[in-house]
């Protein structure tokens, strides 16, 4: 489980990708376009994209998506501007923030390997706005998470190499 905000400020006519997480392969983004905030999110593996406009206001807003991950790589997130429910996703398979990703958290651009080709711009496309945070709170993991393994489970064993004789 993890819960993501981001407050920032929007005005009509504000473009750019407010913040991104991921790359092409897999990652989400928060982005301004053709005067709609968009929240795009694709757990990658052939897995299809949720694209989902959301009803901003102008000034500063709040976003928040909060993940729930109740097992077996399955994964609902939440999608709420400022303090309304939006959409609940299914984001299942889970993808594992900051493994399994080209990219890091980008904040008011996305850098390099864009999530979305949908932003409809070359280059960072750097947000006209102002981001004022972005922040990522742990929850609990999941019931059949790695972390809840073991030790002696969650460690990868290699028999040892079997010389040949020369």
């Amino acid at each position: 489980d993890y819960r993501l905000t981001c407050d920032f400020t929007y005005t009509a006519g504000d473009r750019g990708v407010v913040f991104a997480l991921g790359d092409p392969i897999a990652g989400m983004a928060l982005f301004a376009r053709d005067d709609v905030v968009t929240f795009f999110y694709h757990g990658g593996q052939g897995r299809t994209a949720s694209q989902e406009r959301l009803p901003v206001r102008e000034g500063r807003n709040r976003f928040e998506l909060v993940h729930r991950a109740p097992g077996s790589r399955q994964g609902l997130g939440t999608l709420r501007i400022n303090d309304v429910d939006v959409v609940t996703l299914d984001m299942s398979p889970t993808t594992i923030l900051g493994l399994g990703v080209g990219e890091g958290l980008d904040l008011g651009r996305d850098r390099r390997l864009h999530v979305t080709t949908r932003y409809g711009g070359a280059g960072a496309c750097a947000y006209t706005g102002t981001v004022e945070h972005v922040r990522i709170e742990p929850g609990e993991q999941a019931p059949d998470s790695y972390a809840n393994r073991p030790e002696r489970l969650a460690q990868r064993h290699r028999p040892p190499e079997r010389r040949q004789p020369v």
